[in-house]
């Protein structure tokens, strides 16, 4: 992986570009959700501490908002920015 030997500045270019693209973003978890959490588990893998730090803390302050003893109660269906978010959780914590 080409993120694993590049500099240190381009990394983080890498993982700021992502984390804007992926920040307060809706996809479908389907095709374009699943790619965008990849693009994050690959950020994670290749520098874990820098990576983690970026999508982590976003991701799980949404889910926790959206999570709230009304909706759960009031909702059939999950929320598709819930899943989003719970997608990338799941893809950057392997």
């Amino acid at each position: 992986m080409i993120l694993t030997h590049c500099e240190e500045s381009i990394y983080d270019l890498a993982v700021k570009k992502v984390q804007s693209f992926v920040k307060g973003r809706i996809l479908e978890t389907k095709i374009a959700g699943k790619i965008a959490a990849s693009l994050c588990r690959c950020l994670v893998r290749a520098r874990p501490e820098k990576g983690l730090q970026a999508f982590v803390p976003n991701a799980s302050e949404i889910i926790s908002d959206l999570l709230t003893e009304e909706m759960i109660k009031d909702e059939e269906v999950i929320d598709e920015e819930l899943k989003f978010n719970m997608h990338i959780l799941a893809e950057v914590s392997w």
